[in-house]
């Protein structure tokens, strides 16, 4: 059976965690005549996830696979943190193919490169849309800073873009609007940001049975879906506030 290999890290460093070899975890996906066998390990905070497949390609099966070899780390150390009262996170950072090629595991979502219009991060840049107006605006507003937060996790923590860009999207609706009732904040946003219900309600829907206990491993298309569809939503506000909460022109900002 082919053998890859998930390497990461159990943050902050200055812990040394240790966990010896655990049970072997079996996942099978029948309906792609898949199967994989997981083992994790973990010395002084070097997490190492074992993946004996019956049969791998790339192209197909490296994000799924990545997934559930996050999710055994997780459950690891998760119980551990649970047990001893420490608050730990675990990033999975390198890829180990069957031939023993090493890639890094860049927790970034494509599908978002290049939509926030709002600020230019570039370090040349010295306009007044630069990274510390960005800053500035982000920092003196606390629903938006939680908001963006909410947005980022889910880069890098695979099971949190339903729940988490729900919650962003209806915490930039409540800071619009924080007088008006939720029928009359979501009305707002929809006008000033030019966004329809059916937009909104795409992500607001899918994160319905997550938020109430009801959880399963999200599709990637659609949590990719939910994520880009979160990021517009902030890129727009980010750009309503920098108009001084001025409606967004239909022409630069089409009716999504």
């Amino acid at each position: 059976m082919p053998v890859i290999l998930f390497k990461g890290t159990v943050r902050p460093p200055i812990f040394k965690i240790n966990v010896a070899k655990m049970p072997t975890i079996r996942y099978e996906w029948p309906a792609d005549n898949l199967a994989a066998d997981f083992s994790i390990s973990i010395a002084d905070s070097k997490v190492e996830v074992k993946c004996e497949v019956s049969r791998f390609d790339k192209d197909q099966h490296l994000s799924m696979l990545a997934m559930h070899a996050y999710d055994l780390s997780m459950a690891t150390i998760d119980s551990f943190c649970f047990f001893y009262g420490f608050g730990l996170r675990v990033f999975i950072e390198i890829f180990v193919d069957v031939d023993g090629k090493q890639t890094a595991l860049t927790p970034r979502s494509e599908e978002v490169v290049g939509l926030c219009t709002a600020f230019n991060l570039d370090p040349s840049h010295t306009g007044p849309d630069n990274y510390e107006a960005m800053i500035r605006m982000v920092v003196q507003e606390r629903a938006l800073l939680l908001a963006l937060n909410d947005l980022i996790a889910p880069i890098s923590q695979f099971n949190l873009a339903t729940i988490n860009c729900a919650r962003a999207i209806e915490g930039l609706r409540a800071a619009m609007l924080p007088s008006g009732s939720r029928e009359e904040q979501w009305a707002f946003m929809r006008q000033q940001l030019n966004l329809t219900k059916d937009y909104l309600r795409y992500v607001i829907d899918l994160s319905t049975d997550p938020r109430h206990g009801k959880r399963k491993a999200p599709e990637i298309g659609e949590q990719a879906e939910v994520i880009r569809r979160a990021w517009v939503v902030m890129n727009r506000f980010l750009e309503f506030r920098k108009r001084s909460n001025q409606q967004l022109s239909l022409t630069t900002f089409p009716s999504l």
